[in-house]
């Protein structure tokens, strides 16, 4: 089941760029729901949308700034936030 959040009507509702950070070893759920609804609605919805969801790691990676993506977060805010 979907949950209600990352449906399509209700990512409407954000009008700010998104951009989503996945790593190969997270949760099996979170993988799932990211790649069978999360990202195919928000890419549906939000034109701004940019995520990447092969980054080395699991859940706990994103407990602090890595190397890995930091160059892609600040990427997408020099491109969104001028």
């Amino acid at each position: 089941m979907v949950p209600a959040t990352i449906r399509e009507e209700m990512l409407r509702r954000i009008s700010a760029p998104v951009f989503l950070a996945v790593a190969t070893d997270d949760f099996k759920d979170i993988r799932e729901l990211t790649s069978e609804a999360l990202i195919p609605n928000l890419k549906k919805v939000n034109p701004a949308f940019r995520y990447r969801n092969d980054y080395p790691g699991g859940h706990v990676s994103y407990m602090r700034v890595r190397n890995e993506f930091w160059g892609d977060v600040a990427m997408f805010l020099k491109e969104h936030l001028q």
